[in-house]
């Protein structure tokens, strides 16, 4: 097709662009605790909450300065204490006498883009018990954990901080964890299907916990029950990810549709740069009808929800950046591969031809639905290219779909073009 690649070139000028099940049987047994069968092991905030009573429980975590934190920075001039916390999905581990539930947290100063920050957060005898832990996965490993291919973490642990620092139990001198990563397919979790890995956080000669100092993550190699357990909490990036396309999807479906029956659009003298500033969605709309569109209104209502949408999948998914290109670029394929066969689009007839015209006819069907496919993955990069409100969104998904129009018409005029000859 003669424009196609024209078209998608263009708008990659304007628009910036889990789960790999790997259940093992189980390699080591944690000596009297087990994984209680059919555990769920992701929860909501509110079910937190209800759970541990823990009502007035903070998103934010300030460490105490009095706690002994490693610094930073080789001239100590920086201390690690402020996080945010991930509450739309918290990890549950129930062993047989007792449940730990850790957060994915975020530093307010990143120091580190391949590090993941859990916070935990268990009973011990009445009394409430959290740590912070930084996991330092290997490069290699931080993509699979962070695009969700494996929950089996490779690499080491650091303990930021403990509330429990005048308190912890002593094996040898040393403090073990068990970390488990859940690999089973649903929010389920039993012992079949985990990973399940070990550290220990051991101390210095007065009995203080080293805080900060790396221990390496190992496989089990002793059978000890470790002094607490948590499932490693990395993120949801895949699930998120899938959801969002499967929202635009639906919503890029609709404007298609509507596109249908504007036979008058023209947005060849669009005024893209005086509106990319604007907060005013009326201002859009006019831009929206002027350009020959009878349902303005409604499309340009289509076009800001898909903004917002690309909006709130940036705002959620911080990490989504750092991934490998590739990586992110094998991610956002499977999504949209998925989610367009799950909402395929009825696209309008195709005029009847002769025989000699079915293969101009297959072209066609095949340039449409590349026009599609096309058109949904070029979502992707909405989000991180309007700096803007939801005016400045909406126009880069305009930008988008008017492409998408450019490029059902290219196709139509080649199965024409093809057909005559």
């Amino acid at each position: 097709m003669k424009n196609i690649l024209k078209n998608i070139l263009n708008l990659s000028i304007i628009c910036s662009a889990f789960l790999l099940t790997s259940c093992e049987a189980e390699k080591a047994a944690i000596k009297k605790s087990s994984i209680v069968e059919k555990s769920k092991s992701e929860i909501s905030f509110s079910e937190f909450k209800r759970e541990t009573g823990l009502n007035d429980f903070k998103t934010t975590v300030k460490i105490p300065k009095l706690n002994n934190l490693l610094a930073r920075n080789a001239d100590g001039s920086y201390e690690l204490s402020d996080f945010d916390l991930e509450t739309d999905l918290i990890k549950r581990l129930e062993l047989e006498d007792k449940v730990t539930y850790s957060f994915r947290i975020y530093p307010k100063l990143i120091i580190s883009t391949n590090s993941f920050y859990n916070l935990t957060v268990e009973n011990k005898d009445g009394q409430w018990i959290q740590n912070i832990v930084e996991l330092k996965p290997t490069l290699e490993n931080f993509d699979e954990l962070l695009s969700g291919y494996t929950q089996d973490i490779s690499g080491n642990l650091s303990l930021v901080y403990t509330s429990n620092e005048n308190a912890l139990s002593i094996n040898n001198n040393c403090y073990s964890v068990g970390i488990i990563g859940n690999n089973c397919t649903n929010s389920e979790i039993s012992e079949t299907c985990v990973s399940k890995k070990y550290s220990t956080f051991c101390f210095d000669s007065d009995n203080n916990v080293i805080i900060g100092e790396d221990a390496q993550i190992f496989n089990n190699d002793d059978n000890s029950e470790p002094d607490y357990s948590f499932i490693l909490n990395t993120n949801n990036l895949k699930e998120n990810l899938i959801k969002f396309a499967k929202d635009h999807v639906a919503l890029n479906n609709q404007i298609i549709k509507l596109m249908e029956t504007e036979t008058n659009a023209n947005f060849n003298n669009f005024p893209f740069s005086q509106l990319a500033l604007s907060q005013s969605e009326l201002e859009f709309k006019e831009a929206i009808a002027n350009s020959g569109i009878n349902k303005y209104s409604e499309l340009g209502d289509l076009l800001l929800r898909q903004g917002q949408n690309n909006k709130d999948f940036w705002a959620n998914n911080k990490d989504f950046e750092v991934l490998k290109h590739e990586t992110k670029l094998a991610l956002i394929s499977d999504a949209f591969d998925v989610a367009i066969r799950e909402n395929p689009i009825e696209l309008p007839p195709i005029p009847e031809q002769t025989i000699l015209a079915r293969g101009c006819v297959e072209q066609y069907i095949v340039d449409r639905q590349r026009c599609v496919r096309n058109n949904n993955l070029n979502a992707i990069g909405v989000g991180a290219a309007a700096l803007g409100g939801p005016v400045s969104l909406g126009l880069a998904c305009l930008a988008a779909m008017a492409i998408s129009k450019a490029c059902f018409d290219d196709a139509r005029e080649d199965f024409y073009a093809c057909c005559s000859n």
